[in-house]
């Protein structure tokens, strides 16, 4: 609670929040001041009135949904029956509920195009649809058509496929709704499974205000467990302060991974810390994790106008993409692991290498071969040659024993 001066200078007290959180007896129209026991001279001093005030207001604004308009174009055409002899305008207009009327429409047009203003006496009040269709992505291999979601004129590609969740925890409202939780030995301990691992938390000791805080402890205890951030495992905890939400009061716990093998329970919680943090065994009102279903389409978050006309199909949509995603493209043509340009450069280049090595072992091969050719050569060469001078020599003793015969 706060106290204010109003512009005449008088006191006034406001409700704010209950140990920092918004609830419903301090925040709203349902929010009130009690003033009683006034004593001594509080009221000439400060001019309260003992009395009971129930005049809040609760907020007020927009929600957080994407919603998308549209340009009013309106398609005229006149259908003629002849088998009537009669005709009318036919005007459309996009959007889903849309609704047409007419004002100050004169005699003539009355009377020329059969306009009236609505009076309330009509049986059949035609409103628009969102427009309508499916998407296919030709560029790949047997294509499926995926039906778009349509806002007023917008129609919106699917991703065509339903994606994979987080498991999570949620039980019941922590003590923190009506007063601060203090962690100490009695209550800062709990065992808990998260995504298939089970290993005992130690939140931090102290003094907790708010949900906010104390979600904010559980978060950081979780997150620092070696069992789990070993695995690179971890939570998001979340303290819903609404009170008018059906988890206000409540810490959720959200595992960080998706699919069925994401899930988070709790194993052992002592009565303190039930208390303390709203958890009980089991996995509460949480749910496990899902796996995708199905691949995301081509054509998934292309947002088209159509703008009237039949039904049927529109033709086909070229889109470029934009320069990092060409970028990303580029380098996973070069990058990818069994069909990239570098790996299949690099498979070639080991290829030629084995066919090297081989072509190195056969010339090895044939230059031995050659090598002992030539020293057989070599051998008999010498051979020859030593026989040649065996006979030298014995033809010069001849020459020499002729010589000294003719003497």
């Amino acid at each position: 609670m706060v106290a204010k001066r109003d512009s005449a200078n008088k006191v006034y007290l406001e409700t704010v929040a209950k140990l920092g959180v918004k609830t419903a007896n301090t925040f709203g129209s349902s929010a009130s001041i009690q003033i009683a026991n006034l004593g001594g001279t509080t009221v000439a001093n400060l001019g309260l009135i003992a009395e009971t005030k129930t005049d809040g207001y609760d907020a007020f604004g927009i929600n957080d949904d994407v919603n998308f308009g549209y340009d009013i174009t309106a398609n005229v055409d006149f259908v003629n029956d002849t088998a009537n002899g009669t005709g009318q305008l036919e005007i459309t207009i996009g959007g889903n509920a849309t609704t047409l009327a007419f004002s100050n429409v004169t005699t003539k047009a009355i009377s020329s195009l059969g306009i009236h203003i609505p009076d309330g006496s009509e049986t059949t009040v035609v409103k628009g649809n969102d427009v309508a269709g499916t998407f296919t992505d030709n560029s790949v291999a047997n294509p499926v058509a995926i039906a778009g979601t349509g806002s007023g004129q917008f129609l919106t590609a699917a991703s065509g496929n339903t994606k994979a969740s987080n498991g999570y925890f949620i039980a019941n409202q922590s003590a923190i709704v009506s007063a601060s939780v203090v962690v100490d030995a009695t209550n800062n301990k709990f065992t808990m499974n998260l995504n298939g691992i089970e290993a005992e938390v130690t939140v931090a000791s102290g003094t907790y205000a708010t949900g906010a805080a104390l979600a904010a402890a559980v978060d950081s205890a979780i997150d620092g467990t070696s069992a789990f951030s070993s695995l690179t495992y971890g939570v998001k905890a979340e303290y819903t302060s609404d009170a008018a939400s059906a988890l206000f009061g409540k810490i959720s716990l959200i595992s960080n991974i998706t699919g069925s093998k994401s899930k988070v329970t709790m194993s052992t919680v002592s009565a303190a810390a039930a208390t303390a943090y709203g958890f009980e065994v089991g996995q509460g009102d949480g749910a496990v994790g899902k796996d995708a279903v199905g691949k995301e389409d081509g054509s998934s978050g292309i947002r088209l106008k159509v703008l009237g006309g039949a039904t049927g199909a529109r033709g086909s949509v070229n889109y470029i993409s934009g320069l990092a995603d060409q970028l990303d493209n580029l380098l996973e043509t070069y990058l990818a692991t069994n069909t990239g340009t570098l790996n299949l450069k690099v498979d070639g280049l080991n290829e030629d290498l084995v066919g090297l090595a081989k072509e190195q072992t056969d010339l090895d091969a044939r230059m031995d071969a050659q090598e002992e050719i030539l020293r057989a050569k070599f051998l008999a060469a010498d051979t020859i040659i030593a026989n040649i001078k065996t006979m030298e020599t014995f033809l010069t003793q001849q020459f020499e024993a002729f010589a000294a015969a003719a003497k």
